[in-house]
């Protein structure tokens, strides 16, 4: 009889520590080989994505672009370096001042559209961090 209680208590230890390493797991874990759980799901920002897709050209009713800013005294190819002048200005700026290398007689808002134009710019915005107003 002693036994058989030393058994039974070995055995619910045995349980207990086994519930116990399972209880502190986070997320679930499902047939298709990901784990997810809290925080591990990415929030996409689909303006961003729009806007970039528009940049690399990647959308199929539209072509690509190689795209100039007007710094004041002369239109040269959009970097990081030729877009800095637009930090911290309206968005309207921008949006007059982007052209075409290609015919820089050409704004990109003619080309585009208003729309594809304002997912450009806010693309832009995000990703040289140019914290420009409305």
């Amino acid at each position: 009889m002693a036994i058989q209680t030393l058994v039974s208590m070995l055995l619910c230890t045995a349980c207990s520590l086994t519930l116990a390493s399972i209880s502190y797991a986070s997320g679930s874990f499902s047939g298709t080989g990901r784990v997810s759980g809290f925080g591990n799901e990415r929030k996409v920002d689909q303006f961003y994505e729009v806007g970039k897709a528009i940049y690399s050209g990647r959308l199929k009713d539209t072509a690509k672009i190689d795209y100039c800013v007007d710094t004041g005294t002369e239109i040269v190819a959009l970097s990081r370096k030729s877009i800095k002048p637009y930090k911290k200005k309206a968005k309207q700026t921008l949006f007059e001042n982007l052209y075409n290398c290609d015919n820089t007689e050409k704004i990109v808002a003619y080309e585009l559209g208003a729309d594809k134009t304002s997912y450009l710019i806010y693309y832009l915005d995000k990703r040289y961090k140019l914290k420009m107003t409305e």
